[in-house]
C-alpha cells in the first residue's frame, strides 16, 4: 500500500516497515509459525480482529513475515489475511497543494468529506467515490490508497449490496479500478477478493451475463465467458440475442464477439426504437463494432456490414505515409436517430523515422456518422478527423 505518498491525508505509516492486517477465521484465531511453513513450531496465535503488522518481500508471496502487538514476530500464511483499516486512516483536510484536495475542487466536491461519507456507507457517496475514474499521476497514487481504506472499511456485505444495485457499466468500471490499482497489494487482485470479499466477488466476475435490454423490454443480450476469474485471457465464450419473454435465442451473435481480457464484456447500444443495436468488443489492441437491424415483423436480426475499414483522406495524410496501423477501436457512442450512429474510432500508427531509424507513434480520431439503411447496408454520412 502507498502510505508514505499520503502522510499530507493523515494516513499512518508503520514503523515495522509494512501493512497492517487482520484475519478473519471460522475457529476464531490462526497460528504464527517460527518459520515459514506448515510444519514450523506454533509461536503464537492471532485472535480475530486483533490488528498486527505483515511484511511482504514479493507480491504474492505465500508466507508473510507478521509481528504482534506483544512484540513477538513470526510468519502467517498469506491467504489468512485481510488488510486492517481504521477511520483515522482516512483524509481530514487538505492543504493548498494536495493534489486530492484539488481534484475535488474541480469536480465541485471535497475529497475528504466525500472519502469519509462514503467508508460510513452513504449510498450517494458511494455512488460518486466509487465512480471516480479520471485521476492520474500524484492524484491516483493518493486516490487509490484512500480508495483501499474506504473499501475496506465499508466492507463486503455493504458493499456488495451497493454496487449490486449499479448497472453493469458501473460494476465493470469499479472491477477495471481494482485491477488497475494496487488497492490489495501485496495481494493479489481476484484471490484476495474472492476469499475475503465473496459477495463483491460474485458481482464483479460473472461467468453469464443477461444484460443489455432494449428499450421496448422484448430483448436482452445475454453472454457466457469462458473464465470469469481470468482478467487477461478470460473472453466471450457463446453471445446471444434473445428474447425476454421467451427466452429463445434470436441471433447468435458469438462470431462477431472477440472480447479478451479486462473489457472484455464491451457494450451494446440499442436504437430507441428498438429496431437496432451496435454491438462493441474489445480487446487490448483492438475493438470492433457490427450493427444488427430487426428484418421483419417476426423479429430477425440482420448482421449490417459497417464500411469504417479504410478512413477516406487517410492515404493522403504526409504524417501516415509508410506508417503501419497498430491499434484501432471503433466504438459507438451514441445513436442521433433511430437509424443514424455515431462512432469514434481511434487509430494508432508507428512509423520509422530517418536519421536514427526512431519510432515514432502517431494518433488519429476521427468522428463517424453512420445511417443504416433498410435493405441492412450502411451509408457514411460524414466523418471528421482529430490529430
Amino acid at each position: 500500500m502507498k502510505f508514505a505518498l499520503c502522510v499530507c491525508l493523515g494516513l499512518v505509516s508503520i514503523a515495522f516497515g509494512g501493512d497492517r492486517g487482520v484475519i478473519h477465521d471460522p475457529d476464531g484465531y490462526v497460528n504464527v509459525r517460527a518459520h515459514p511453513s506448515i510444519d514450523a513450531e506454533i509461536i503464537a496465535t492471532v485472535k480475530n480482529s486483533e490488528p498486527f503488522e505483515f511484511e511482504a518481500d514479493k507480491s504474492g508471496a505465500e508466507w508473510l513475515k507478521v509481528k504482534l502487538k506483544s512484540g513477538e514476530s513470526g510468519w502467517m500464511h498469506a491467504s489468512r489475511i485481510v488488510l486492517y483499516f481504521e477511520e483515522k486512516d482516512l483524509p481530514v483536510k487538505h492543504g493548498p497543494d494536495d493534489e486530492l484536495g484539488i481534484y475535488g475542487r474541480e469536480h465541485g466536491f471535497v475529497y475528504a468529506r466525500l472519502a469519509r461519507n462514503a467508508a460510513k456507507g452513504d449510498p450517494e457517496s458511494l455512488k460518486r467515490y466509487f465512480g471516480i475514474t479520471d485521476t492520474d499521476g500524484a492524484a491516483a497514487e493518493e486516490h487509490f490508497s484512500v480508495f483501499a481504506a474506504v473499501f475496506h472499511l465499508v466492507g463486503d456485505t455493504k458493499f456488495a449490496s451497493f454496487l449490486g444495485a449499479q448497472p453493469l457499466s458501473y460494476q465493470l468500471d469499479v472491477r477495471k479500478l481494482f485491477a488497475q490499482s494496487d488497492v490489495t497489494s501485496p495481494f493479489e487482485i481476484v484471490e484476495y477478493l474472492r476469499r475475503h470479499f465473496p459477495k463483491t466477488a460474485r458481482i464483479l466476475f460473472r461467468r453469464e451475463i443477461t444484460d443489455w435490454p432494449s428499450p421496448d423490454g422484448q430483448y436482452v443480450i445475454r453472454k457466457v465467458i469462458s473464465n470469469e476469474f481470468d482478467l487477461k485471457e478470460g473472453k466471450i465464450e457463446r453471445a446471444e440475442l434473445i428474447g425476454k419473454k421467451s427466452n429463445q435465442v434470436i441471433a447468435d451473435l458469438t462470431n462477431d464477439d472477440h472480447g479478451t481480457g479486462l473489457d472484455r464484456e464491451g457494450e451494446v447500444l440499442w436504437s430507441p426504437d428498438s429496431k437496432r443495436f451496435a454491438y462493441y468488443s474489445k480487446t487490448d489492441i483492438d475493438g470492433r463494432t457490427v450493427v444488427y437491424q430487426r428484418h421483419d415483423a417476426a423479429g430477425a436480426f440482420h448482421r449490417v456490414e459497417l464500411p469504417i475499414e479504410e478512413m477516406p483522406g487517410a492515404d493522403r495524410d504526409p504524417e501516415l505515409k509508410d506508417a503501419k496501423r497498430r491499434q484501432s477501436f471503433a466504438e459507438p457512442t451514441n445513436w442521433s436517430e433511430p437509424a443514424v450512429l455515431l462512432l469514434e474510432r481511434h487509430d494508432y500508427f508507428e512509423a520509422i523515422r530517418p536519421p536514427d531509424n526512431s519510432i515514432e507513434g502517431i494518433g488519429r480520431l476521427y468522428h463517424i456518422t453512420l445511417a443504416i439503411n433498410e435493405d441492412a447496408t450502411a451509408t457514411v454520412k460524414a466523418i471528421t478527423v482529430e490529430k
